[in-house]
C-alpha cells in the first residue's frame, strides 16, 4: 500500500510540476532576468542592508536604484535606437552608398569593383530589398504591439526582484535543504555553482556593455555609421553570442569605409576606417582578454566550447534569453558532475 502511494505522490508531484511550468512560461524571460538583475545588484543590497537593517526597506531602495539606473539607461540608449531605426528605414542610408560606390566602378575591372558591383546588384534585387525593409517593418511593428505585455513583464519584473532580495537567502536555504546531498557536498556544490554563476553573468553582461560602449564612441568619433547607438546596441548584443562576438558589426563598418574612402579618393575617409579596424582589434576585442580577468578574478569559468553549445543551444531553445540560461544549465549540469568526481565514492551514502 505504502509502495502505491507513493507513486501517486510522484505521479501527482510531476502533474503540479509540469502544470506549474506552463503557468510562469510566459514570463520564464522576465523571471530570468529578475534572477541576473538581483544577481548582479545583491552585494549592493548587502551593503544598504547592513546600515538600514530591514529588509523590506532595503530592498526597497536598491529596487528604486535600479529603477533609475536601468531606466535611465534605456530611455537614453532607447530613445536614440528607435529613433536611428526610423533613418535606417526612411533613408537606406546602406544602398544609397553602395550606389556611390557603383557608380565609381562602373568601368573599371579592378577586383575591389568587381566585388562591390556584386553587392550592388545583390541589394537591388527585389527579394533582397522586400526582406531588409519587411526585417526592419515588422521590429518596428513588434515593438509597438507589445507595449502592453512589456507592461506587465514590468509589473512581475519589479515583484519578482523585489522578493528575491528580501527573500533571496531564505530561498536559496530551502532549495538547498531539499537537495538530497550531504551537508558538505552541497557546501561545495554551492560553491561551484556560485563561481561558475559569477563568472557567466559578470563575464559576459559587463563585458558586452563594454564593447558595445566602446564600439558607439568609435562610431560617433569616426562617422562610420549615421546609426551609431543601434550598431553599438547589436554590438553589445554580438557580444554576448560566443564565437561571433563584436567583430560582426565593426568588421564590415571599417572595411566598408575603407572602400569607400579608396574609391572616392578619400584619404580622410580611408584612415578612419582603418582607425575603426585598429580599434576594433586591438581594443574591442581585447576587452575580453584584459577585463574579463579583473572582473571575475581567480574565479572559475566554463570550457569555450561549453559556452558556446550551451549559448547556441539555449537560443534555439528558447529564444534570445538563451544565451543566458543555456551556459546556466550547464553550469548547474558542470557543478553536479564536479561535485560528484570529487566525491563519488561517499556521495550516495549514508543519505
Amino acid at each position: 500500500m505504502k509502495k502505491y502511494m507513493k507513486y501517486a505522490f510522484l505521479a501527482f508531484f510531476l502533474l503540479l510540476l509540469v502544470l506549474s511550468f506552463f503557468i510562469i512560461r510566459p514570463f520564464i524571460t522576465v523571471i530570468i532576468a529578475s534572477i541576473i538583475v538581483a544577481y548582479i545588484f545583491f552585494p549592493v543590497f548587502d551593503r544598504v542592508n547592513k546600515r538600514v537593517n530591514n529588509n523590506n526597506i532595503s530592498a526597497i531602495l536598491v529596487m528604486l536604484l535600479i529603477v533609475v539606473v536601468l531606466g535611465l539607461f534605456l530611455w537614453f540608449v532607447g530613445s536614440r535606437v528607435f529613433g536611428e531605426l526610423d533613418i535606417i528605414k526612411e533613408k537606406n542610408s546602406f544602398e544609397e552608398a553602395m550606389s556611390q560606390l557603383d557608380s565609381k566602378c562602373d568601368a573599371s575591372d579592378n577586383p575591389l569593383c568587381i566585388s562591390v558591383n556584386y553587392l550592388s546588384g545583390l541589394i537591388e534585387e527585389p527579394e533582397t530589398r522586400q526582406s531588409i525593409l519587411s526585417a526592419v517593418s515588422d521590429i518596428s511593428k513588434s515593438l509597438l504591439t507589445s507595449i502592453p505585455r512589456l507592461l506587465i513583464n514590468i509589473i512581475i519584473f519589479t515583484f519578482t526582484t523585489f522578493y528575491l532580495f528580501r527573500d533571496g537567502r531564505r530561498i536559496m536555504k530551502y532549495l538547498s535543504d531539499i537537495i538530497p546531498l550531504k551537508r558538505k557536498f552541497k557546501v561545495s556544490l554551492k560553491g561551484q555553482m556560485n563561481d561558475l554563476f559569477y563568472s557567466t553573468i559578470y563575464g559576459a553582461i559587463i563585458i558586452a556593455l563594454i564593447q558595445g560602449a566602446v564600439g558607439t564612441v568609435a562610431f560617433i568619433l569616426l562617422g562610420s555609421t549615421e546609426s551609431p547607438f543601434f550598431w553599438g546596441t547589436m554590438m553589445a548584443v554580438a557580444a554576448l553570442v560566443p564565437f561571433i562576438g563584436t567583430g560582426i558589426i565593426w568588421l564590415p563598418m571599417a572595411l566598408f569605409q575603407i572602400i569607400q574612402g579608396y574609391l572616392s579618393e578619400s584619404d580622410a575617409i580611408m584612415w578612419k576606417g582603418v582607425t575603426l579596424l585598429i580599434v576594433g582589434a586591438f581594443i574591442i576585442s581585447m576587452i575580453d582578454n584584459v577585463l574579463k580577468p579583473k572582473i571575475i578574478g581567480e574565479r572559475s569559468g566554463m570550457h569555450p566550447l561549453l559556452i558556446m553549445i550551451g549559448a547556441f543551444g539555449g537560443i534555439a531553445f528558447m529564444g534570445f534569453i538563451g544565451v543566458f540560461l543555456g551556459p546556466m544549465i550547464l553550469a548547474f549540469f558542470m557543478s553536479f558532475l564536479y561535485v560528484y568526481h570529487e566525491e563519488k565514492s561517499e556521495i550516495f551514502e549514508d543519505l
